[in-house]
């Protein structure tokens, strides 16, 4: 009888634990799921296009680039139609493989 109420004990912490755990993941989900959710659209949100985007949006979109650099890359942009090539950005003045 002592080993059946043993067992019970060691099955019912079992239980609580396992359960504890369950309740703990259905609070914690739906936050990490919602962040996850905001990192991809931040990620979205910071796809440019260098063909379309005026100087402003370009300096502020992308790291490194200043509002100069921004103006050189429209005005490169104006005088050649636009970039078919990601090689073609090192033909803007300030604009480097770095």
């Amino acid at each position: 009888m002592k080993i059946s109420n043993n067992l019970n004990s060691r099955t019912f912490r079992l239980f609580a634990h396992t359960m504890a755990l369950l309740a703990s993941l259905v609070f914690i989900s739906p936050v990490a799921f919602a962040d996850s959710a905001q990192s991809d659209a931040v990620i979205e949100q910071s796809i440019i296009s260098i063909n379309k985007a005026d100087a402003e949006t370009i300096a502020a979109s992308l790291t490194g680039v200043g509002i100069s650099k921004a103006e050189a890359i429209v005005a490169w942009r104006q005088q050649n139609g636009g970039f078919t090539s990601l090689e073609q950005l090192l033909e803007v003045k300030g604009i480097g493989e770095k």
